[in-house]
């Protein structure tokens, strides 16, 4: 058997000033958290993506984006597929809540619903989500890129009143990225963002919810390492969404690095 093809993005270097940081350490594997009762990673590790240009096939990278309303997660997401399709990577471009009809129930219903039925409603749109999409792309080969995820919940189910453990149990059994990228910027960026586009829900036109996002979601990102997922912290104060994809596609290269070492 030759040796595995791997997409070359290695030009996608100059993005220091926009990366918070990257834990290292070996590709990780299944493990449980007891107190918890968590999977951490249900899927366990996975050495490479679809190989372009006829290498092997395994099964795909699972990537993750979220972070505060109005900091540009849906223009990095759309960005970060860009990115990788040019390196000639196989992706699926998706978001939550999904395109599903218990997604859109879930999109349409956030005047309606809150609290615990809101957080339950996006865990089963999730579960959804997860047997008609991203798990089949993913035993396909392909690279699939979510836009939110499970650190939105971490923060918006948690902001809507409900504990953290209980959002985390209703979630322990959705698969854990294989890299969840936290994208933040500065309060004032935030608002001024807000403020020029306009909110989309109740969450952005709390006073003071710009503030209260932005510090929930480095908790989560501490969360999230804490319990074994590999997570890239990313500052979209002063960077374009482009900027902000190039560094995620070089995080991208290095899993695929080190599942080839």
């Amino acid at each position: 058997m030759g040796p595995r093809s791997e997409p070359d993005l290695r030009q996608l270097h100059d993005v220091g000033r926009v990366r918070e940081g990257l834990p290292g350490g070996r590709h990780r594997v299944r493990r449980t958290d007891r107190r918890r009762r968590h999977r951490a990673v249900p899927r366990g590790a996975r050495a490479l993506p679809h190989a372009p240009g006829g290498g092997d096939v395994v099964t795909g990278l699972f990537v993750t984006i979220d972070g505060p309303g109005g900091v540009g997660k849906s223009t990095v997401t759309t960005a970060v597929a860009a990115e990788l399709r040019s390196a000639g990577v196989a992706v699926c471009q998706t978001r939550e809540p999904s395109d599903t009809p218990l997604g859109r129930l879930a999109r349409q219903g956030t005047e309606t619903y809150r609290g615990m039925a809101m957080a339950c409603l996006i865990a089963a749109d999730r579960y959804v989500h997860l047997d008609e999409v991203i798990r089949p792309a993913l035993a396909q080969g392909t690279t699939v890129v979510c836009d939110r995820y499970i650190a939105s919940s971490l923060v918006l189910q948690v902001l809507d009143g409900v504990d953290r453990d209980v959002v985390w149990e209703l979630n322990r059994h959705a698969d854990m990225p294989d890299l969840a990228v936290i994208v933040n910027a500065r309060t004032e960026v935030i608002e001024k963002r807000l403020t020029s586009r306009g909110a989309h829900s109740r969450y952005e036109r709390e006073p003071g919810n710009a503030a209260r996002e932005c510090t929930a979601y480095r908790e989560t990102a501490r969360f999230l390492m804490a319990a074994g997922v590999r997570v890239l912290q990313l500052d979209a104060s002063a960077a374009s969404p482009d900027e902000i994809a190039r560094a995620v596609a070089v995080a991208i290269q290095e899993l695929w690095t080190r599942g080839s070492a």
